[in-house]
């Protein structure tokens, strides 16, 4: 999930959590999270927030045939 607003984005996972600052002179591959944990912890606040307004609607699984397939896995989507 991710979320941008303020001049921010900030990304989190159940692995990882990202955090850039949105500027013309920022370099988003620095990851701010450790460096600014209040900024971190607003953001994760409001994400909390959405997620809890507009909850995860789960699909029902979808077949696809062995070229989607392989085009998914060539885009990165599919391992």
């Amino acid at each position: 999930y991710g979320l941008v607003g303020g001049g921010w984005k900030f990304l989190h996972s159940k692995a990882s959590e990202e955090l850039f600052r949105l500027a013309p002179e920022a370099d988003e591959a620095l990851n701010l999270v450790e460096a600014d944990p209040r900024r971190r912890g607003e953001m994760f606040a409001r994400l909390q927030q959405i997620l809890t307004r507009h909850p995860r609607q789960d699909l029902a699984p979808t077949e696809i045939d062995e070229q989607l397939r392989e085009d998914l896995e060539a885009l990165g989507y599919l391992d």
